[in-house]
């Protein structure tokens, strides 16, 4: 199925990326569990031309199954090649490691994943490279944070934890003015709310253990762009191992399959309990992208098919209050990841954002009290009704 296609995202969800076995005539794509390949006429010649990413070889090189992921992610994001990788750190390793050399300067959004922020942060400038960080609702910041050797602008277009939208566009658009790549992470849309390459955006990037994947029980990360791009990111995929084993990419590429149904469900439970928190006595705050209270509505409504499974709301009394509704939870799982069809909740300051400075997360607005949902596919009632008695509860 070509990438560029008439249909639509449920549609590229379940056949975009599928072949037929010739052998076996199999309807779902088998895995194909083997390091290596036969070495064949059509191989060496294709070796002879710098073209082995198009050939079967050697696991590390290429797999059929790990190519089904890849091609329907790539779909999916309406994208000309896609890369599969064992885990999202991998996929933004070895993306910005491809575009960025000793004295080059990325500008990055400051409101990030820790992980990616410990990489940016501390890893970039260990290897030589500079970074400048900005805000992602701050256009103008961006703006000061470009160098004339910048080479890498990058940013979450939903960013975690506190749902902030970016202006896609206009970021992309300001990169390629200073003769940048646009790098997104596009993790907590996923390709059925957000397209990021329609908006300009060079190159996306997905940890697909959350949405993609969508169960909780797979590792790993996914690159989509032009195929002049991914080739250049493949050699890095090469030389660092990050490589999806096959039977992880076949369970990545059966999840795909019902990502734009769960993603229909996680952005519907999701806005209905936003709004239900904001009439909560004991709520401070909440965000979401499509609530009528966050200035940036608009630009949400611009960008966003939906606002995805997320929600972070503050609850009063600060941290304290915080732990101990963790406690009182039944349905919401404390756990740290997101995306899943089951409900978790997470606490930043002790997970994603654990080694940030008090100071760091006050300037990304990540206050005491502040508490992060990835909102699953259950009833949303069953979910409204869990969170009102653990807060019950909570006597501060």
């Amino acid at each position: 199925m070509p990438r560029q296609s008439k249909y639509r995202p449920a549609t590229l969800a379940v056949h975009a990326g599928a072949k037929e076995d010739a052998e076996s005539k199999a309807v779902g794509t088998p895995i194909y569990q083997t390091a290596t390949f036969y070495l064949t006429d059509d191989v060496y010649a294709a070796m002879q031309r710098g073209m082995v990413r198009d050939e079967y070889i050697y696991t590390r090189y290429g797999n059929p199954t790990q190519k089904a992921a890849a091609e329907k992610i790539a779909a999916l994001e309406g994208a000309e090649s896609g890369l599969v990788f064992s885990s999202g750190m991998a996929a933004i390793s070895s993306t910005l490691l491809t575009f960025l050399k000793p004295g080059d300067h990325v500008a990055s959004a400051r409101d990030l994943y820790g992980g990616t922020y410990s990489f940016i942060h501390d890893s970039l400038p260990g290897l030589g490279m500079e970074v400048d960080f900005f805000d992602t609702e701050d256009a103008d910041g961006l703006r000061q944070a470009i160098r004339p050797n910048t080479k890498v602008v990058y940013f979450e277009t939903l960013t975690n934890p506190l749902l902030k939208v970016a202006d896609v566009e206009t970021l992309a658009r300001m990169a390629h003015e200073a003769g940048a790549l646009a790098i997104v992470d596009n993790t907590f849309p996923s390709p059925i709310n957000l397209r990021p390459i329609q908006w300009g955006v060079d190159i996306v990037l997905h940890s697909g253990s959350k949405y993609l994947n969508g169960h909780g029980d797979l590792i790993c990360g996914a690159v989509a762009g032009s195929r002049k791009h991914t080739d250049l990111i493949w050699k890095n995929l090469l030389a660092y191992g990050g490589c999806l084993d096959p039977t992880a990419a076949y369970h990545l590429e059966r999840g795909l399959k019902t990502l734009a149904i769960r993603v229909e469900r996680h952005n519907a439970n999701a806005l209905q309990l936003a709004q239900w928190l904001e009439k909560q006595p004991k709520v401070e705050q909440v965000f979401h992208p499509f609530l009528e209270s966050n200035p940036r509505r608009a630009l949400a409504q611009k960008y966003l098919r939906g606002g995805s499974g997320m929600v972070t709301f503050r609850i009063r009394s600060g941290d304290g209050a915080a732990l101990e509704f963790l406690n009182y939870l039944r349905l919401f799982k404390v756990a740290g990841s997101l995306g899943g069809v089951e409900s978790l909740v997470s606490l930043p300051v002790k997970t994603s954002h654990v080694h940030f400075s008090d100071a760091e997360r006050l300037v990304m607005g990540i206050l005491p009290g502040t508490i992060r949902l990835s909102v699953g596919i259950e009833d949303v009632e069953d979910l409204q009704e869990d969170i009102a008695e653990a807060m019950r509860q909570v006597n501060r």
